[in-house]
């Protein structure tokens, strides 16, 4: 019988990647799948030219063992996208006094 194991992290300190990978080594995963832009993968999986606490964790389990990583995030948005929702945001707060007062 098969079985899911989901392991939910927050963004920390990689410092916790040595308490992150021995949770992922007790459960021994066959495949894990990862939150994880598809455009970033190489950086923090091939090349390892970034790292977080997660890829830490995962790139240290992978050292004992073979596991499959699947990607299953969004690729993430481009500049254009997220300076024009900045720029939205700050139209909206400039001519609604309702969105302020929500906001504080």
């Amino acid at each position: 019988m098969n079985s899911v194991s989901l392991v939910c992290t927050v963004h920390g300190p990689m410092d916790l990647a040595l308490e992150l990978c021995p949770i992922l080594e007790r459960i021994q995963s066959d495949v894990i799948f990862l939150e994880f832009p598809p455009e970033a993968f190489d950086d923090f999986y091939e090349n390892y030219s970034r790292a977080n606490l997660e890829s830490k964790a995962v790139r240290q389990c992978r050292a004992e063992r073979q596991v499959k990583l699947v990607l299953v995030d969004l690729p993430a948005p481009s500049p254009d996208f997220v300076s024009n929702l900045e720029e939205l945001r700050r139209r909206i707060r400039r001519v609604s006094h309702e969105y302020r007062r929500l906001m504080q």
